[in-house]
């Protein structure tokens, strides 16, 4: 038996909050079962089929890594393991299965999770310079789903500006600094509006 944290978030705690229950199970199954338990009948109503195993709209997470990955229901769980699970639809919006693999490490944080990565999705952002400090501002917003980035700068790219101006290259030097950073940008996220 593992010592684990299930986290529940909001969404499937009945609008009460992210809530973290600390639990004892040697595999998935088990912690599920367990989990359901304390959980109450509306939860596993929502969460999982009549045979117990969870309905295929759920994402489960071990330790920030999809469980479809590994061995699934049977896959053993270690002391201080964090399972965490998503609905892949939330409410009127949604994160495709692709968007949660994407982004499942910052929607695991609970500052963030599946709410905060839809307001992400669905923000619009400016960002006036693509240079020195806009250079990484706009790869982290664009890595990290932003749903729509306007990027405005006049400058070209010079080869003083490579060493601090990491989406840049030697074969950019000369090129207008917004028509590469769009292209480099769509290449990080092709779903971000740019």
């Amino acid at each position: 038996m593992a010592n684990l944290t299930f986290t529940i978030p909001s969404v499937l705690n009945q609008g009460g909050g992210e809530k973290k229950i600390e639990i004892s199970a040697a595999n998935l199954t088990e912690a599920f079962a367990k989990i359901s338990e304390t959980m109450g009948d509306d939860f596993k109503r929502r969460v999982l089929e009549n045979d117990g195993t969870p309905r295929s709209l759920i994402n489960i997470y071990i330790n920030g890594k999809n469980a479809k990955f590994s061995s699934g229901m049977e896959t053993e769980l270690k002391d201080g393991d964090e399972i965490y699970i998503l609905p892949a639809v939330a409410g009127g919006s949604e994160l495709s299965s692709k968007d949660l693999d994407r982004y499942s490490r910052q929607v695991m944080l609970e500052e963030i999770g599946y709410q905060g990565q839809l307001k992400l999705r669905n923000a619009k952002v400016c960002v006036v310079g693509v240079g020195g400090l806009g250079n990484p501002i706009t790869t982290r917003l664009v890595a990290m789903g932003i749903g729509k980035i306007r990027i405005v700068d006049r400058d070209v790219i010079e080869l003083s500006n490579l060493h601090r101006q990491t989406m840049f290259d030697e074969d950019d030097v000369g090129e207008v600094k917004v028509e590469v950073a769009a292209k480099k940008l769509q290449k990080l996220n092709p779903d971000v509006q740019i």
